[in-house]
This record gives structure tokens, C-alpha cells and sequence, in this order.
């Protein structure tokens, strides 16, 4: 299916680096498309709760916290 998204560019910037970052470090130029399913796919199986979430800025920091609190 075609999700149409929006984004800022720096964001849309951000997404360009990752993929080239990955080229220059031997692997291969990634599609943005396939960092924004993985990323996906992460939040997906990650199980972590947005319950009572009412904008995207406290959906994010769910996210953040949930991320930073993992043990690497």
C-alpha cells in the first residue's frame, strides 16, 4: 500500500544522510522508503504504550524514552 507522508525537510535531510552513511561505510545507498518501514516495523514489535498520547511531539517522546531507557 502507498502511505503518503509529509515531512520537514530536515527530516527528509536526515533520512538522506542515514541512507549515504550507509554506502560510504559499505554497504549500499539506502531508498528512504525502506528506513521509514523499518523504523516501522521497530515501533511495531516494540510494544511500547502511547495510551493517552494526544499529539505527535508526546507520541515521539514515548518513543525517546522507551529508547534511551533500553540497555545497549
Amino acid at each position: 500500500m502507498r502511505v503518503p507522508i509529509t515531512m520537514p525537510p530536515d527530516m527528509f535531510e536526515g533520512l538522506e544522510a542515514l541512507s549515504l552513511k550507509a554506502r560510504i561505510t559499505g554497504g549500499r545507498k539506502l531508498a528512504n522508503t525502506e528506513l521509514v518501514r523499518s523504523a516501522v516495523n521497530v515501533l511495531l514489535k516494540s510494544n511500547i504504550d502511547i495510551s493517552g498520547c494526544k499529539n505527535e511531539e508526546e507520541v515521539e517522546e514515548r518513543f525517546l524514552m522507551a529508547i534511551l531507557s533500553r540497555p545497549s
